[in-house]
C-alpha cells in the first residue's frame, strides 16, 4: 500500500476513513487505511454522545466508518480517535474532497507509470511513486483548491498554468504535460 497523503500519519482534527478492527468494552481498535494501515483506538466514551450505548450496535467489525483525530502518538504508531465529535456536515465535505483527491491520486499513479514506462502495477516502486506524488499531486493540492484543479488541471487548454508550479521540482514538467494531455484525450 502507498501512502494516499504527503503526511503518513494522520494530524489532530483530520478526518479519517477507518476500518472497525475490534471491539472491545474499553473502545474499538480500527486500522487507517488511507494511512498504510495506521492503527487507531476509538475510547468507550468517544464512540457517541449518548451516556449509554451498545458498540456492536453502533459499529460492525470490518465496516469502514469516518472518524476525527483527537492525538497521535508516533512512537506508539496510534492515533486517538472520536465519532461522538464528528458531525454530518464535516464528513460530506470530507467525502467531497476526498473523492476529488482519490480521483486526482489515481490519474497521477497511471501518469507515473507511464511517466517510467511501467506496464503492471505490481512492478511500482512505492517509495518512488510517493515522491513523484509529493512532486506533483501534493504540491498542486497544497497551492490550489479543488474546484481550480478539477476545472483547470483536467483541461488541455488550462492546465499549463497548474503544471508550471512544479518546475523547482524534479519532475520533467514537458513530459507531464504531453502525458496528461494524453490521459484527458483518452
Amino acid at each position: 500500500m502507498v501512502y494516499l497523503h504527503k503526511n503518513k500519519i494522520p494530524k489532530r482534527d483530520d478526518i479519517v476513513i477507518a476500518k472497525v478492527d475490534n471491539i472491545s468494552p474499553y473502545g474499538v481498535n480500527v486500522t487507517l487505511i488511507e494511512y498504510n494501515n495506521f492503527q487507531g483506538f476509538i475510547n468507550c466514551s468517544e464512540i457517541s454522545r449518548k451516556k449509554k450505548v451498545n458498540m456492536n450496535k453502533l459499529l460492525t467489525i470490518g465496516k469502514n466508518i469516518h472518524l476525527i483525530v483527537i492525538a497521535v502518538d508516533e512512537e506508539k504508531g496510534l492515533a486517538d480517535l472520536s465519532k461522538r465529535s464528528i458531525n454530518e456536515e464535516e464528513i460530506n465535505i470530507f467525502n467531497e474532497k476526498n473523492k476529488n483527491h482519490i480521483k486526482l491520486y489515481n490519474i497521477f499513479k497511471s501518469i507515473f507509470m507511464k511517466y517510467n514506462d511501467i506496464k503492471k502495477p505490481d512492478e511500482i516502486n512505492k517509495d518512488h511513486l510517493y515522491e513523484f506524488l509529493c512532486d506533483t499531486i501534493f504540491h498542486i493540492e497544497e497551492n490550489f483548491d479543488y474546484d481550480n484543479i478539477n476545472e483547470n488541471l483536467l483541461s488541455k487548454n488550462n492546465n499549463q498554468e497548474i503544471i508550471n508550479t512544479l518546475k523547482n521540482n524534479s519532475i520533467n514538467i514537458e513530459k507531464l504535460k504531453l502525458l496528461l494531455d494524453d490521459y484527458i484525450d483518452n
